[in-house]
Order: structure tokens, then sequence, then C-alpha cells
């Protein structure tokens, strides 16, 4: 008896699947779409977004140094106008650009590796960054 449940519960799912297939295939086919119905889409290709003219260049310290002083140089050139901050993990430096845009100042840091991370800031508030990794040590190689 429980067999034949089982059977008669199993063909009722197959039948009405088939059912519901065979109905959802004869509404698909009913629907016709016009050629006045369809709609075409333009994509317009985007316009770029202006260059920023804010700029930084680091001359020193270049990237992955090593030096034997705590005080390192940061040089470089900016837009006149900016501000800059200059960021280690013990000095916090800020400074500003002379005429022709360019600008010096000296950091602190500590043993081992640092990183040295330089902000320019734009008066519009646009801003751009620069790291640097140096490393002190007094051995000798």
């Amino acid at each position: 008896m429980n067999k034949e449940k089982v059977l008669i519960s199993i063909s009722a799912v197959v039948v009405g699947s088939l059912v519901a297939i065979g109905a959802l295939f004869l509404y698909q086919s009913t629907k016709k779409i016009s050629k006045s119905e369809v709609k075409s889409i333009s994509v317009s290709s985007p316009t770029p977004t202006p260059a920023s003219g804010l700029f930084l260049t680091i001359d020193s310290p270049i990237d992955e140094e090593i030096v034997e002083t705590r005080l390192v140089e940061v040089s470089g050139q900016t837009i006149p106008g900016t501000k800059l901050i200059i960021l280690t993990s013990t000095d916090e430096v800020s400074a500003v650009p002379t005429d022709d845009g360019k600008f010096s100042t000296e950091v602190s840091i500590t043993s081992n590796e640092n990183i040295i991370e330089i902000v320019a800031i734009a008066p519009n508030g646009e801003s751009v960054r620069a790291r640097r990794v140096v490393s002190f040590t007094t051995e000798d190689f």
C-alpha cells in the first residue's frame, strides 16, 4: 500500500510538471512583440573627466632609500599655492611651495623602515599623495 501511494505521488508530480511546462510553452508562443513595440537604446560614449592640474613630484628621498641620519630631506615640486603635509610615524610637517612650486623640508624618522607620506592639497580641495619608504641604519655594507 505504501508503494502505491509513493508511485501515485511521483506520477502526479511528473504529470503536473508536464502540464505546467506545456501551458507555459503555449503562453509564451502566443506572446509576440511587434517591431514597433521594440524600443531602441543608444548608449553615448562617456565624456572624460578633465585632467587635474595638480601634480606632485618628489625629488628626495628616493623610494626604498637607506639613510644614515634620522633627519631626512623631503624635496620636490608641485603647483604654487598648494599646502603640503609630510607625515612619518614620529613627525608631522607642513610646508608651502615657493612661487615656482619647489619645496624642501626635513622630517625625522625612526630606526629601521619608515613610510613617509607627502600630501599636496590644492586651494580647490583636490589632493595628490606620494609615498616613500626610507630605512635608517648605521651599519656599514
